[in-house]
């Protein structure tokens, strides 16, 4: 049987320079350099992914 893993990973840094609802906040350079920094990191572990749930938030 093939082991499960439950990973929860919190929303990237945000920008609070903007004067928009936590909906339409922008990433700061740093949050969209966080998501690429766990996104290759779950490639070189070679986690396949069944479900993610996201907000609708940017």
């Amino acid at each position: 049987m093939k082991e499960k893993k439950l990973i929860l990973i919190r929303h990237a840094k945000s920008s609070w320079k903007y004067d928009v609802s936590d909906i339409d906040r922008p990433l700061k350079k740093r949050g969209v350099t966080d998501a690429s920094i766990i996104s290759k990191a779950f490639k070189e572990k070679e986690y396949t992914v069944n479900k993610i749930y996201s907000s609708p938030a940017n």
